[in-house]
Order: C-alpha cells, then structure tokens, then sequence
C-alpha cells in the first residue's frame, strides 16, 4: 500500500490474513491473497490520513468519504471467500468423481432405476 518497492513482511501477511478471515494454517494456498491486498496501492482517489489523535484513516478526495477500513479490504475479503469455496467446490467434484470411478457397473444400473423411479414419482 505504500511505495512501488515495499515488500511484505512475512509476519504481516499472516496477521492481514487472520483479518480476512484466513486460517493461516488451513488456508495456506489462500496467503497469497493477504500478500497481495498489503501490496496493492490505494485505488484512485482515496488517501491515508491521520485524525487529531494520530489514528490512521482513508479519506476519497472525490466524494468526501472517510472511512477507518482500507478501502479495498472488502475486496480482499470477497476474494478470498470465493477462492475457499471453489477449493470447497472443486474438493467435493473431485470426491465425488473419485466415488463414481470406484462404481460398478451394477451400481450404475441401481442408480439408473433409481433416477428413474424418481423421475416417474415427479
């Protein structure tokens, strides 16, 4: 968020993590998202300001809005629950598709009753 060559501290990745809502440990392959959201500038229009007390704010030159959370924290946040739920997703195609390798071909033939008993029921 600051200058061109500013690099993450490992330690800060994690703790930006965590406040994404992050398991640093679970969500391993996601770290590189808080890495990114520590890295990315500040989008066009918001500034960082201090308040009379010292205390860190973003304010948008454009509309006048301040806000005590990084503007693109929401973002980040967003990004990384729909990263963990495609994992979730392709998880479970790819359980399933395990499962349905390991079926025979009498399984398959229950499984086509099955269907179509439902099918007839509907």
């Amino acid at each position: 968020r600051y200058a061109a060559e500013f690099k993450a501290l490992p330690e800060d990745v994690l703790e930006y993590a965590v406040y994404l809502g992050m398991d640093p440990t679970q969500d391993q392959d996601l770290l590189w998202i808080a890495e990114e959201a520590l890295m990315a500038p500040d989008p066009p229009g918001w500034v960082e300001m201090l308040d009379p007390r010292g205390l860190l704010y973003f304010f948008n030159e454009t509309t006048g809005l301040s806000s005590r959370q990084h503007p693109l924290d929401e973002h980040y946040q967003n990004l990384y629950l729909k990263m963990k739920m495609q994992r979730t997703a392709d998880a479970k195609s790819k359980r399933r598709s395990v499962q349905n390798s390991q079926l025979t071909t009498d399984d398959l033939a229950a499984k086509r009753e099955e269907l179509a008993r439902e099918l007839e029921d509907s």
